[in-house]
């Protein structure tokens, strides 16, 4: 009787035991809760697993990349709505704003044009670039807690993710910011040729993205990342927009911005997108003038040339290859950041005392 009893007793954990590995790795290994309070020994058997498989690790990389890559394809495909919705916003807001800045699509170019061009450009910016960070911020703050538990697991590492979610989403907000642009040329009459119209916006969208991942990272919840990444923006517009009022004359020193604040006005990727699609949209310009086409007020006033308009403006010395690179720049540096922070944001194990290791094996 003893014996059968010691062998059903002996059945019956062999029945409980997950498999080989995690039961050679729980008698090595103390009890730890975890996510979904999962016992440490099952992360240490997965670990241990992996490591005895030698070779072959770029694959496996590559393999956990092209699962995630998938995964976000297809849900953007399941958001066939969310993308239509999307979609009629970025046209919609292009007609709205190719409507009532109607002074732009005159058929000459005159200096009474160079305001609504301006403010055109900035309001598309400024909407263009929120509704790319806003939709990056609720995707992640959506996925936070599938990705921690599945990193828990050893699923994926944190640079896989991002670098999924770089490849999937920023052409994706890119494509949408294109579509904006591409619309509100064919509406509105701008010097800078249709690509690199289309390509400046595109550019902004991704660095917008970018940003999003950035934040939605380092942010200690998806609630906080949503109240933080839009305040951050505002800060970026309102350091980023020019000022109408023009530069001081070149014999003045004087800077509106605080010096403090310099650091944070260089990392505005609004900034570098105005001050491209200007440099793009007025060197080389030149208007008919008369008195009924000249700007009543502002840094613009009495300007015959769009380098005279640049120069009013502060930007004689800009170029628009040094603004993509600056917003090239800002593109890696976010997605830099996203990486290092969400890698420090990896869940850590909770390690028992004695005690508590032997009431949970008496309970």
């Amino acid at each position: 009787s003893s014996s059968s009893s010691s062998s059903s007793s002996s059945s019956s954990s062999f029945c409980c035991r997950p498999s080989m590995p995690v039961a050679a790795a729980a008698a090595a290994a103390p009890t730890a809760i975890l996510p979904k309070n999962r016992p440490k020994f099952v992360f240490q058997a997965e670990e241990a697993v992996r490591r005895r498989k030698n070779g072959g690790g770029r694959l496996r990389s590559i393999s956990r990349l092209w699962l995630l890559l998938v995964r976000s394809w297809r849900q953007n495909c399941r958001d066939g709505f969310v993308n239509l919705v999307r979609a009629v916003s970025c046209i919609g807001l292009a007609k709205v704003y190719s409507a009532v800045l109607g002074g732009t699509s005159a058929g000459e170019q005159s200096p009474a044009v160079l305001p609504e061009k301006i403010s055109l450009i900035t309001f598309g910016i400024i909407s263009m670039a929120q509704l790319s960070l806003i939709k990056t911020l609720d995707l992640f703050s959506r996925e936070r807690e599938t990705v921690a538990r599945e990193r828990a697991r050893g699923q994926y590492n944190a640079w896989e993710y991002v670098l999924s979610k770089v490849v999937a989403e920023l052409p994706l907000d890119a494509a949408y910011s294109g579509l904006y642009a591409w619309v509100l040329h064919a509406n509105t009459i701008f010097h800078t040729p249709r690509s690199t119209f289309i390509g400046l916006y595109a550019l902004l969208a991704s660095v917008s993205a970018s940003l999003g991942l950035a934040v939605g990272a380092a942010a200690p919840s998806g609630e906080s990342a949503l109240v933080a990444g839009p305040s951050l923006m505002v800060i970026y517009m309102v350091l980023g927009v020019l000022n109408p009022s023009g530069a001081p004359p070149s014999g003045e020193k004087k800077e509106s911005c605080p010096g403090v604040l310099l650091p944070v006005k260089t990392a505005s990727p609004i900034k570098w997108a105005v001050e491209s699609l200007l440099c793009a949209e007025f060197r080389g310009l030149h208007f008919s003038r008369d008195l009924k086409s000249t700007p009543r007020m502002g840094a613009i006033a009495l300007v015959r040339t769009g380098d005279q308009a640049l120069e009013a403006l502060g930007l004689e010395d800009q170029t628009t290859g040094r603004c993509v690179r600056a917003m090239g720049t800002l593109l890696v540096s976010h997605i830099l950041v996203a990486i290092g922070a969400l890698a420090l944001a990896k869940p850590r194990y909770v390690e028992l005392d004695s005690d508590h290791q032997g009431s949970v094996k008496g309970s």
